[in-house]
């Protein structure tokens, strides 16, 4: 069983058919864990995430969109990982993640920073304050917005 972790700035799920396209992928790459950032969605449900990933993908959490800017999906395979949610911030949502494969333990932070130059220096005190409560390996992906 694949333990991968897929980031990708999909540039927005409101169309059915990149949502299929996405799917199609999912089947070949086999990742357990996915960070998609750009989703442009406000709500986000378990049907989306079906039809975006695939029924495999059971566990999910969702930063909406704001206008047409931003939102982020982080879903897993709850038969390959157990994952909870420990923080849900503005720009990122963060979780520890334990493999039932190994049973290693690690944090992914999935990150969509913003466009406007206000916004950026608590998108980095975002990210700074989940820094300080790391206590096991960190994978931080996303979209930086440099």
């Amino acid at each position: 069983m694949s333990l991968g972790v897929l980031s990708w700035n999909v540039r927005g799920l409101n169309n059915p058919a990149r949502r299929s396209s996405i799917r199609l992928f999912m089947q070949a790459c086999n990742a357990a864990l996915v960070c998609l950032q750009e989703s442009k969605l406000d709500s986000v449900d378990a049907s989306v995430v079906c039809n975006t990933l695939g029924p495999g993908f059971g566990g999910f959490e969702a930063l909406p969109a704001v206008g047409t800017r931003g939102g982020i999906l982080m879903a897993w395979k709850p038969d390959v990982l157990r994952v909870m949610v420990v923080h849900r911030g503005k720009f990122s949502i963060t979780a520890n993640v334990l493999s039932l494969v190994d049973g290693k333990a690690w944090m992914v932070s999935s990150v969509y920073g913003p466009h406007a130059v206000d916004d950026k220096v608590r998108f980095l005190q975002e990210i700074e304050l989940i820094g300080q409560q790391v206590q096991l390996p960190w994978i931080i992906n996303g979209d930086f917005n440099h």
